[in-house]
């Protein structure tokens, strides 16, 4: 996912980078990335927004 952190840590916005193949997952993961604090860049300093690139991995096990 593609992921713009705000200078506080939070999320301003998030993206697919890449789809699973599944609706339902990438709908999932982007839902849970929006929950996520970040630790922001800093610019001379001083906490700052920046885009990172997130990956997402899913493990279905079976009873």
């Amino acid at each position: 996912m593609r992921v713009l952190v705000l200078a506080d840590g939070t999320v301003g916005s998030a993206s697919l980078w890449r789809s699973s193949g599944s609706k339902e997952l990438d709908d999932a993961a982007l839902e849970a990335v929006k929950q996520w604090t970040f630790e922001p860049a800093q610019r001379d300093g001083q906490p700052a927004p920046s885009w990172a690139t997130v990956s997402y991995r899913y493990e279905l096990r079976s009873n």
